[in-house]
């Protein structure tokens, strides 16, 4: 678990897991489930943060409204 949070962190500190929190909690939670160790591989882990990172990035990217357009025509 230490190494798989090195890696994401790159050098992890108790800073990064007090203002980072919920990065944290993903990758225990890709670690353990239910109680259950379902995830051993540190490379597949740190890929699925990664990959879920960049989805973070493009969903907060993305405009509230996807087609703002529609919104023009209806105050004129």
């Amino acid at each position: 678990m230490v190494e798989s949070l090195d890696r994401a962190f790159e050098s992890v500190c108790e800073l990064d897991l007090v203002f980072h929190f919920d990065q944290v909690h993903f990758i225990i939670d890709e670690i353990i489930h239910g109680g259950l160790v379902i995830e051993t591989n540190v490379t597949q882990i740190v890929n699925n943060v990664n990959e879920q990172a960049l989805k973070r990035r493009k969903s907060q990217e993305a405009p509230l409204i996807p087609n703002a357009s529609w919104f023009s025509k209806l105050r004129a």
